[in-house]
């Protein structure tokens, strides 16, 4: 792993709290009331679960190389499938979000495939979002993107 650790953690995360504060909490509950399962149980459960520490140079490498706070130095082009359930399109939305409030909306091109899993793009797909991004005036960093969906 490039980050030289585990970056995520859940030392001090309260479950019962987060879902109370989610805008699905009441379909969560609806849910749980439909499949006839008890939601305090898997909650306790969650609560009572052995911790994960971060590793603070993972956390560290993160924070560097990828917080997106929508202030793009290089022009970035993204290409997501619609249908994708590790990285949902909402997280697309926000990265527009804070390039837009950063004045940097022109630093950014968007392009989504209708399909579904993740990174699931053609050749052809892959070939035709090089091309839309190297058809501009200037230099779109599409290497990575091919590095990120090929070390998942």
């Amino acid at each position: 792993m490039r980050a030289g650790g585990n970056p995520s953690w859940n030392t001090g995360i309260d479950y019962g709290k987060q879902l109370a504060q989610s805008s699905n909490f009441k379909e969560v509950v609806a849910l749980y009331k439909q499949a006839g399962l008890n939601l305090d149980q898997d909650l306790n459960s969650l609560a009572n679960s052995p911790r994960t520490k971060a590793d603070p140079k993972a956390l560290d490498y993160l924070s560097k190389y990828f917080t997106f706070d929508g202030d793009l130095s290089i022009p970035v082009l993204t290409m997501h499938t619609t249908g994708d359930g590790l990285a949902v399109n909402q997280d697309e939305q926000v990265y527009a979000s804070l390039a837009n409030a950063k004045g940097k909306t022109g630093m950014l091109r968007q392009i989504f495939v209708h399909r579904a899993d993740h990174c699931s793009f053609t050749p052809a797909e892959i070939l035709s979002g090089m091309q839309n991004a190297y058809q501009s005036r200037e230099y779109w960093y599409v290497g990575q993107f091919y590095r990120s969906c090929s070390n998942d």
